[in-house]
């Protein structure tokens, strides 16, 4: 599932204003710097709605602030990952998150499903 913007993500994620049959994702990818609502604010509104605080959430970000980077692991992200360049980089590190958050036996995809 993908979203055009911040608020557009939330409403996906809450199933609501169009969203209502969406279903509930295993893993949450999002930006800091994103459009209408910030990274920062969807990992708050997520982590405080009882249906979605135990998904994973994996911040994609070229922010080189450790201010930023602290404040995502400061509100319970499960990893923040520089976005790269090189695309062969970009996609190998995304295999490795895949793997190891949902391929994993012992992942919060895994365990749920079973």
């Amino acid at each position: 599932m993908k979203s055009s913007n911040g608020e557009d993500g939330m409403n996906l994620l809450m199933k609501r204003k169009g969203y209502e049959n969406a279903a509930t994702p295993h893993l949450i990818f999002t930006d800091i710097n994103i459009p209408e609502k910030s990274g920062f604010e969807i990992i708050k509104e997520v982590r405080k709605e009882d249906k979605l605080k135990l998904i994973p959430i994996i911040v994609l970000t070229s922010s080189e602030y450790p201010e930023d980077i602290m404040l995502c692991y400061t509100l319970n992200v499960n990893a923040v990952v520089y976005k790269e360049a090189d695309l062969n980089l970009f996609i190998n590190n995304m295999k490795c998150i895949l793997n190891f958050f949902i391929y994993n036996p012992y992942s919060f995809y895994s365990t749920t499903q079973k």
